[in-house]
This record gives structure tokens, C-alpha cells and sequence, in this order.
């Protein structure tokens, strides 16, 4: 009888461990913002629950900008798609890396002589993978007033 209860104490906590596994990783928090003045895009995520193996973040994101001259008029725009990716190794199961998108700069000149700046940049469809399989989607950011 001890044995058929042992047994049956053994295969219930086998079955509450299997029952509760689950995938690593969990975010818990995403910093994302226009940088200053270079206006690049930079976010940085951090994961709880990781283990001691180092993690991947990679993410994927869409940019639009307008730029004008300094008569207002408008001179051109881009659309463009960036990825980056950090690999960090977590410390107490938690990971925190920075990534960035870079905007690529215009060629084109005023007819004016002066130099073009941005008026409207927009990031878009961003999200951020690790590898484990987590996504994490981040709101789109924007700056300036689009034509």
C-alpha cells in the first residue's frame, strides 16, 4: 500500500511539473524613442526569466522621412526597412540590450544652397524577437508634420 501511494505521489508531481513548464523569457519593459539629434530610432528591451544562456534579441521595423529645404518645400522622401540585432548573456535571468535603426541620409541638395533637414520621420512596424520565439511590438513612433 506505502508503495502504490508513493507511486501515485510520484506521477502527480511529475505531472504538476510537466504541466507547468513554459517557454523562457518574458518582457518587461521596452524603452523606444527618437534620439536626439541624430533622430535614429533606439529601443531597449528587457526580459526576465531567461536562464544563464546567452539571449538574441532581434528586431525589424519600417522608417519614413520627409525632408525639406529651408523654404519649406518639400525636396524629397524616403521609405526604408532596418533590422539590428545584440546578443546579451543575462545576469539573475535577466537580459537588457539596445538596438538600433539608422536612417540613411540624403544625397539631394537644396536648390537654395542649403542643406535639407527632416520634417517628418515616422518609425513603423517595429517588433522584437528573442530566440526563444517572444515577440514583443512596439508602438509606432513619429516626429514632426507630415506634408
Amino acid at each position: 500500500m506505502k508503495r502504490i501511494l508513493a507511486l501515485i505521489a510520484a506521477g502527480a508531481i511529475a505531472a504538476t511539473v510537466a504541466g507547468s513548464a513554459s517557454a523562457k523569457g518574458s518582457y518587461t519593459s521596452d524603452n523606444a524613442y527618437i534620439d536626439q539629434p541624430s533622430l535614429n530610432f533606439k529601443q531597449t528591451v528587457t526580459e526576465k526569466g531567461l536562464g544563464k544562456a546567452p539571449v538574441t534579441f532581434t528586431t525589424t521595423g519600417n522608417g519614413f522621412e520627409e525632408f525639406f529645404c529651408s523654404d519649406g518645400s518639400l525636396l524629397d522622401s524616403k521609405t526604408w526597412s532596418s533590422t539590428d540585432e545584440v546578443t546579451i548573456t543575462p545576469d539573475k535571468s535577466k537580459a537588457s540590450g539596445t538596438l538600433w535603426f539608422y536612417r540613411p541620409s540624403t544625397e539631394k541638395s537644396c536648390s537654395d544652397g542649403s542643406t535639407p533637414y527632416v520634417g517628418y520621420i515616422l518609425y513603423s512596424g517595429i517588433s522584437v524577437t528573442d530566440n526563444y520565439g517572444n515577440t514583443l511590438t512596439v508602438p509606432d513612433t513619429s516626429q514632426g508634420t507630415r506634408v
